[in-house]
């Protein structure tokens, strides 16, 4: 007998059997408004008194159920005001429009939060969702360069931040970070190059503020880190 859908989080309809075990893994970095050294990586309230901000996700491998997920990218459009652990976040999300159809279900299950894991988490905290689009998602990450763009909706780059003290040729790195938004793993502290955001009817343009970048390695639907360190994301 079918089940019944539900709507859920981000207003995406589905089906409780539709939630497979997954994974994916890759490299996350965002830019944002804040000050460099975001606050929000130790759960404070943003520079500004609000966040607005974009995430860069390179899916390098991962599943969902038997459905191969590899060499896929998204991106995360949010904006909340306080601070990052209270219900008040305005989110959602591009995915990749080179996802075949069972991919792009599948990616839309999980970064709605519909398929449990870390995003779920997030799902809990928002007020207002933005939605998923699909679209041309231009994506670059190396060490030393973080970008992305849509083309004609978006624009993101970071880089490590290298000022000060920080010795020549390493890196200003955040080790066991209370808030991580991604890992694990350590935090690169960045610098925004560029940032400039029309989609999902978000719009808002911050050059030369925050970046940071870190790992990722997500699963679902039972995400036991989260478990055992909630609250994150």
């Amino acid at each position: 007998m079918a089940q019944e859908e539900i709507t859920g989080y981000q207003n995406v309809s589905y089906r409780p059997d539709e939630i497979k075990d997954w994974r994916i893994i890759g490299d996350w970095w965002d830019v944002c408004n804040c000050d460099i050294g975001c606050p929000c990586e130790f759960a404070a309230t943003p520079t500004m008194g609000f966040c607005e901000g974009v995430h860069g996700w390179v899916i390098r491998e991962g599943y969902f159920g038997d459905v191969a997920l590899e060499n896929l990218a998204a991106v995360t459009i949010i904006r909340y005001e306080g601070r990052p652990l209270d219900k008040n976040r305005e989110m959602g999300f591009v995915i990749d429009e080179r996802a075949d159809a069972r991919q792009r279900r599948a990616l839309e299950l999980i970064y709605s939060g519909n398929a449990g894991g870390r995003f779920a988490i997030w799902g809990d905290l928002t007020i207002r969702p933005l939605g998923i689009e699909f679209a041309t998602i231009n994506i670059s990450y190396a060490d030393d360069d973080w970008f992305f763009e849509i083309p004609g909706k978006a624009v993101a780059r970071g880089v490590p931040y290298s000022g000060h003290m920080v010795p020549e040729g390493q890196r200003c790195l955040i080790i066991n970070p209370p808030r991580p938004e991604a890992g694990p793993g350590y935090v690169t502290v960045g610098e925004g190059r560029e940032l400039d955001v029309d989609v999902l009817g978000m719009k808002f343009a911050w050059p030369n503020q925050s970046a940071k970048q870190m790992p990722f390695d997500f699963v679902g639907p039972r995400d036991v880190t989260s478990d055992k360190k909630r609250p994150v994301g």
